[in-house]
């Protein structure tokens, strides 16, 4: 909590975007892990800002050490989007997370080379380097088509000449566009919650966002789940650098984290995120990932990101998921696996920097 007892958490708005709703189920989760059992449940505010990158800033900067003008208002934690189930990885907030355990690595290469280095490093960058995924929420979408109000019952007949929402949001419905309102222009625009917003005014335009969202902005329910696929999922992850929080989140059980009931048959994980870079040699990746086998860790997703200091050179990330016997995190033998395995990698020389960005617990339906 800050200074006033309340617990902040910075989102990518504006509010109805659906990584506010995210944001609000792991608020709550939060506070009621936070509270003492002899005390109601904490305050929380969330708050939207307008990037993936300032929600990272709000985290980073928003502290009463450091001088940040808003320092009466502390954001402890921070929610973003990672990955859609249907249209892949959300790049700018993998490019955040790249950008700061690079720089987190090149702290802890210049500690090591000189500890008055180490001490020069501004205040600013330094908290940013102590940024950790602590939380994973799966949140299921469910797309809505919304118009301007209308007097009548909403329909589709009257002419829509522009579909405003996120680019991902529209990829998600292209089919059923193309089927129900094929002379529509799809508008790409920062979010799903912008687009109802633009809409407000235009009634000749509708915007894909989800049903809450449309109710805020005071707009008619035209169709209800018009996503192609009914397995639509967003994966949001939680990150801080606050000690309370960073704790409260790993406690979390895996039927809190997914926000519904837990399938008898899930397997409960730990999922580790690592970024590292690799010397431009030969098996140099499979050598890695041989250590991660070795160790009995399953890889359960790998990708990379441009080097952006060096052209054709990447930085990979890789999740580690280590299964949890019995729905529990008490069984500590998966994450002394890990860190083994992260200690081989280290002490064998094999990448030129690696980085835990941190670890959320969840259940894999």
């Amino acid at each position: 909590m800050d200074a006033t007892g309340v617990l902040r958490i910075g989102f990518l708005g504006p509010q109805g975007s659906y990584t506010h709703d995210a944001a609000l189920i792991l608020a709550r989760q939060l506070t009621d892990r936070m509270s003492l059992p002899s005390c109601s449940r904490a305050a929380f505010e969330v708050v939207p800002c307008e990037t993936i990158p300032a929600v990272i800033a709000s985290v980073a900067t928003s502290s009463p050490s450091s001088g940040h003008p808003h320092s009466s208002r502390t954001m402890m934690a921070g929610v973003v989007p990672i990955e859609n189930s249907t249209e892949g990885s959300v790049t700018a907030t993998l490019d955040e997370f790249v950008r700061i355990a690079t720089e987190r690595a090149a702290a802890a290469a210049a500690a090591a080379a000189n500890a008055a280095a180490s001490q020069s490093q501004d205040q600013e960058q330094a908290r940013r380097t102590s940024v950790k995924i602590c939380a994973e929420l799966q949140l299921p979408i469910v797309h809505c088509l919304v118009q301007k109000r209308q007097s009548e019952t909403p329909t589709l007949e009257r002419t829509v000449k522009r579909v405003y929402s996120h680019p991902q949001a529209l990829a998600q419905c292209r089919e059923w566009l193309a089927r129900n309102l094929p002379g529509a222009e799809p508008v790409p625009v920062a979010s799903t919650a912008r687009a109802a917003e633009l809409c407000q005014n235009e009634p000749d335009a509708a915007a894909i966002c989800s049903e809450r969202c449309g109710h805020l902005y005071q707009l008619d329910i035209a169709a209800r789940g018009i996503q192609d696929l009914d397995n639509n999922i967003t994966r949001f992850v939680l990150f801080s650098l606050q000690d309370n929080v960073l704790q409260a989140a790993r406690n979390l059980t895996p039927r809190a984290v997914l926000n519904q009931p837990l399938n008898p048959n899930a397997t409960s994980v730990r999922r580790t995120f690592l970024c590292f870079s690799l010397p431009h040699t030969p098996g140099a990746l499979s050598d890695v990932l041989v250590v991660v086998k070795h160790h009995h860790l399953n890889m359960s997703k790998i990708e990379s990101r441009p080097d952006r200091s060096t052209p054709w050179r990447y930085t990979f990330l890789l999740q580690v998921d280590e299964d949890l016997p019995g729905a529990t995190s008490s069984d500590s033998a998966p994450a002394e696996r890990l860190a083994v395995a992260i200690e081989e990698i280290r002490a064998s020389r094999l990448c030129l920097w690696l980085d835990v960005l941190g670890s959320a617990q969840l259940a894999l339906v």
